[in-house]
């Protein structure tokens, strides 16, 4: 029987999906304030149902933070002038 020589895979330098820093205590605060006010309900991340702060350790997860809390900043312009 021919033994088949198995190739190692090539890394393409995709990005790590993991991000190594936990949210700031401030932080989690917003967020949990973003997801009661609805900016994070598009989010296909987090349950409909329950908020928990340990959804946002991937990186597409942090984007999509600051997506909202963009969206946000936007909407409540009027509080910092």
């Amino acid at each position: 029987m021919e033994k088949v020589k198995l190739t190692k895979p090539i890394d393409y330098g995709t990005e790590d999906p993991m991000v190594h820093k936990e949210l700031s205590f401030d932080m989690q605060m917003f967020t949990q304030h973003l997801y009661m006010k609805g900016y994070l309900k598009d989010a296909s991340f987090v349950p409909k149902n329950k908020f928990d702060v340990t959804h946002f350790e991937r990186s597409y997860a942090r984007d999509f933070l600051k997506y909202a809390a963009a969206k946000f900043g936007r909407d409540h312009q009027d509080i910092a002038k």
